[in-house]
């Protein structure tokens, strides 16, 4: 599971929303960055939607989602062998 670095939190305020665990990752990308959608691709993002001129300078982009829940479920799994 991703988490924040220790002295991040450290310095938080006990209830910000920081603390608090994730369920998913959403981000966009342009959709013709290749090595961003490659890399995200392989760091388990899906791509969930095209997003047509998303962008200021007319571009489309993708959002892309990581299921954190779906990686929780498989770090329990290989704990519990």
């Amino acid at each position: 599971m991703l988490s924040p670095p220790a002295s991040l939190v450290d310095s938080l305020p006990p209830d910000h929303p920081s603390r608090q665990p994730v369920d998913e990752v959403v981000l966009e990308t342009e959709a013709d960055n290749a090595a961003a959608l490659t890399f995200y691709s392989k760091m388990g993002f899906v791509r969930e939607k095209r997003l047509h001129r998303f962008y200021l300078n007319g571009k489309d982009a993708y959002r892309l989602r990581l299921d954190l829940s779906v990686c929780r479920a498989d770090l329990e799994d290989e704990s519990a062998r």
